[in-house]
């Protein structure tokens, strides 16, 4: 070969590798895509006023093209029947003290838990688990997943579909956070120091719209070191901030939260030791990220429980489900109701078909159908999938009809295969009764109005 061709060999392969480097940094410049354009919901209805059985017509005005729809009326029960998604995981094997979570686009994530065997035997796994159909069918994404087995954790979906985890017990109590942005197949540690709370297990925590986490609760150690401090995190994770050491209610473990569309935060319920040893049925709520907490209900109603499901409804009502009472034999299966925020509670199935279940595990998806998978403690870990789908209508342009005078709010959760939102109209519906014409010129008395739904 001649000096000039092999000059000109290696000004072809500089040449090749500029190409190489320009092209992978307009590559990683480029943002991944979504699954599907932000959608911000509104609607319609026509007409919004008239006189009972009032016939309406709604219209969803959608901007990101949702593919599908779930309208609550304001008249909603509660009542409908549960479905049976699957009689039992199987793969994964039947579990304790896991954790799930449905992220925005559709998929439950469940992750580490106990795996039971013959003699009642637990193996402490962190495994990661994923279904994309409401829970019938699951595929293991990742048999050891970095963070070390545990269990009495909590995770949380992102709005971005990432899923942040917390803490727990596998032999030593934890405070690390990991991060997954690919539905639980690969994990980041958040931060190697840990998070500044102290270690702990069965404690709770939401994601506020703005995307923040918010954690209380927990225990150490000895069940009679219990935590009720709250801590925000802004950032992931990454970082956190005591806003409450001492947040009002008794320290406790195995209690539940939710999440509001409003952003208010609702705790309930859990196994207590201030003054002293006791299960609570108290229903507390804070309007500023945890800072302060006013208690709504002292006896709520349902019985004193801890470790229930609970979920918050794009129609802003709360769903408890489940839970175990002062031993292990008492456990539950009824399903409560509250629509003003815990103050009231209101029983809409006593026996909705599930077993009775000591841990039960609930999530909402984005059609916003309730997915309970009922795990039962370390003697009974039958861990069957049951569906609820409480919504008025799934249409994109339903009519319904109110035959009852009130005022009702209207709510509407719209999604794609990437994200949903949620909105609704207070008292936007007004139904009076339709008056007749007496002697004396006068009408048939009005009955009190239907209270609205706040």
């Amino acid at each position: 070969m001649h000096e000039g061709e092999v000059n000109k060999t290696g000004n072809g392969r500089k040449r090749s590798w500029i190409v190489f480097w320009i092209a992978l940094v307009l590559l990683l410049a480029v943002p991944p895509a979504e699954a599907g354009p932000h959608v911000i919901v509104d609607f319609s209805g026509t007409p919004t006023s008239g006189t009972a059985p009032l016939t309406v017509s709604f219209r969803d005005q959608s901007a990101g093209s949702p593919a599908g729809w779930a309208w609550y009326f304001g008249d909603e029960t509660y009542r409908e029947p549960w479905t049976l998604v699957n009689g039992s995981l199987g793969t994964p094997a039947n579990k304790s003290g896991f954790s799930i979570v449905a992220t925005p686009d559709g998929s439950i994530v469940l992750t580490g838990g106990c795996n039971h065997g013959p003699g009642n035997t637990c193996l402490i796994n962190n495994e990661t688990w994923r279904s994309v159909n409401y829970g019938k069918t699951w595929t293991q994404v990742n048999a050891s997943s970095g963070w070390s087995p545990r269990l009495g954790f909590t995770s949380v979906a992102m709005p971005d579909n990432s899923i942040i985890l917390m803490g727990g017990y596998g032999g030593n109590y934890l405070r690390d956070v990991w991060v997954s942005r690919d539905h639980g197949s690969t994990w980041t540690l958040v931060n190697t120091s840990g998070a500044p709370w102290n270690t702990r297990r069965d404690f709770s925590s939401v994601v506020l719209p703005d995307g923040s986490i918010v954690m209380t609760g927990g225990w150490y150690k000895v069940p009679q070191n219990v935590f009720n401090d709250t801590w925000r995190s802004t950032d992931q994770g990454k970082t956190w901030l005591l806003v409450n050491g001492s947040s009002g209610w008794s320290g406790r473990l195995g209690h539940s939260m939710v999440a509001l569309p409003d952003g208010s935060i609702v705790l309930m319920g859990g196994y207590c030791f201030t003054p002293a040893p006791f299960i609570s049925n108290e229903t507390w709520r804070s309007t500023d990220a945890g800072r302060t907490w006013a208690l709504m209900n002292p006896s709520s109603g349902w019985p004193a429980r801890s470790d229930p499901a609970s979920v918050a409804m794009p129609d802003n009502s709360i769903v408890l489900m489940g839970g175990v009472g002062n031993t292990s034999s008492s456990r539950y299966n009824d399903t409560w109701r509250s629509t003003n925020y815990g103050r009231t509670w209101t029983l809409v199935n006593a026996s909705p078909g599930w077993p009775a279940s000591e841990y039960p595990h609930g999530v909402v998806m984005p059609d916003s159908s309730i997915i309970l998978v009922v795990s039962g403690g370390l003697y009974d870990v039958s861990n069957e999938i049951w569906r609820f789908i409480p919504a008025g209508s799934t249409l994109q342009k339903p009519a319904h009809t109110y035959r009852l005078p009130g005022m009702y709010q209207v709510s509407l959760q719209a999604y794609n295969d990437g994200m949903f939102n949620s909105t609704r109209k207070r008292g936007y519906i007004s139904v009076n009764w339709a008056f007749t014409k007496g002697s004396s010129g006068g009408g048939v008395p009005l009955p009190a109005l239907a209270p609205i739904v706040k």
